[in-house]
Parts: structure tokens; sequence; C-alpha cells
């Protein structure tokens, strides 16, 4: 797995970010979340 922070500021939050992130993290477009898998011992840290 890449570096969590990496993933989690240079990848997830901007697209968090736009005006209408569903289409770049949904294969369906109805379901606006993202699941972010991250090591259990960086808990606290994310």
């Amino acid at each position: 797995m890449t570096d969590w922070r990496e993933r989690l500021t240079g990848r997830l939050e901007p697209v968090l970010r736009s005006a209408d992130p569903r289409p770049e993290i949904s294969a369906y477009h109805d379901m606006p979340y993202a699941i972010f898998r991250y090591p259990p011992e960086e808990e606290f840290k994310v």
C-alpha cells in the first residue's frame, strides 16, 4: 500500500473538494461516499 498521507492529501482530498466528487469516487454515481484504507495503527493520525 502506498503512503496513506500521500493518498489522502494528494489524491482523495482534491476529489472530495470538487463540486460533485461522485464520478471520481464511485463507479455507481448514486453512492456519494469513499472508502479510505489505512493501516490500523495509524487510526488517530488519520
